[in-house]
């Protein structure tokens, strides 16, 4: 990570890019500084995670703590209870370098046959779309 960070850096500092940059009488250390928070950011893997199910007891657990061994971060989180019926729905986020989305995919699907709960997982991108159409 911090290696990739240095290389973006660096990046984005070299002569080429900033001559580029230089003449553009805008340009000041805060305009590089968000452009190297964007390529950063561009490497993050955007998801909503949502799980359903008979409620039982230690649901947020089990999948924060599988989130946690996965290295997601959870961003945001909502859930309810309806009738025993519980329903979660996150916004997460993580390293695409360090895991595939396959892989994300994968470990949820299984932790949800081994619940008993069906836990799905959508790119960002692919769920805003939908909601937009």
């Amino acid at each position: 990570m911090f290696m990739r960070n240095l290389l973006l850096f660096s990046w984005v500092t070299s002569s080429k890019v900033t001559g580029a940059f230089q003449k553009n009488s805008c340009y000041d250390m805060n305009n590089q500084t968000r452009i190297m928070m964007r390529l950063t950011e561009a490497i993050k893997m955007k998801a909503i995670i949502t799980v359903v199910g008979q409620d039982q007891v230690g649901i947020v657990a089990k999948v924060a703590n599988e989130l946690a061994r996965l290295k997601i971060n959870i961003v945001d989180i909502s859930q309810t209870l309806m009738d025993h019926n519980f329903t979660m729905m996150l916004s997460a986020e993580w390293d695409d370098q360090q895991l595939s989305f396959a892989a994300a995919k994968a470990a949820l699907e299984s932790l949800g046959e081994a619940s008993e709960l069906t836990i799905r997982i959508q790119r960002q991108a692919v769920f805003d779309a939908i909601q937009k159409l």
